[in-house]
C-alpha cells in the first residue's frame, strides 16, 4: 500500500477488518477446542465401554483364551460403531459449518 491509500482509510475499515480476522481466529480455535475436547470423550467412552464389551464377547464365546478370530470380530463391531459416529457427527458439523457460510455471505452481499 502506498501513502494515499493508506490515507483514504477510515478508522471504522480497520477496525471493521480487525474485528473480522478476530472473528475468524475464535472461530478457528473453537473448532479446535470442539475437535479436541470430542477426541477426548471419545477415548474415555472408549475406556469404559471397552470392558463392558469385552465381558459381553467373553459370555458369547465363552471364558478362557480369547481367539485371533474372536479378537477379530470385537475390532470389527467397535470399528463400525465408531465410524457410523463419525460419519453422523461429521454430516452434523458439515450442515451447520454451510449454514454459517450461507449467512456470512448474505452479510457480505448487504454491505
Amino acid at each position: 500500500m502506498t501513502e494515499k491509500d493508506i490515507s483514504n482509510v477510515s478508522i471504522e475499515d480497520i477496525e471493521r477488518a480487525i474485528n473480522e480476522h478476530a472473528q475468524e481466529v475464535q472461530e478457528k480455535f473453537a473448532t479446535r477446542m470442539i475437535t479436541i475436547i470430542i477426541a477426548g470423550f471419545g477415548l474415555i467412552t472408549v475406556l469404559a465401554w471397552d470392558k463392558v464389551l469385552q465381558d459381553i464377547f467373553l459370555k458369547i464365546f465363552g471364558e478362557g483364551e480369547i481367539t485371533l478370530g474372536e479378537k477379530l470380530i470385537y475390532a470389527l463391531v467397535i470399528t463400525f460403531v465408531a465410524t457410523s459416529a463419525s460419519i453422523l457427527l461429521t454430516k452434523y458439523f458439515v450442515k451447520k459449518t454451510k449454514k454459517r457460510d450461507r449467512k456470512k455471505a448474505m452479510k457480505k452481499k448487504k454491505r
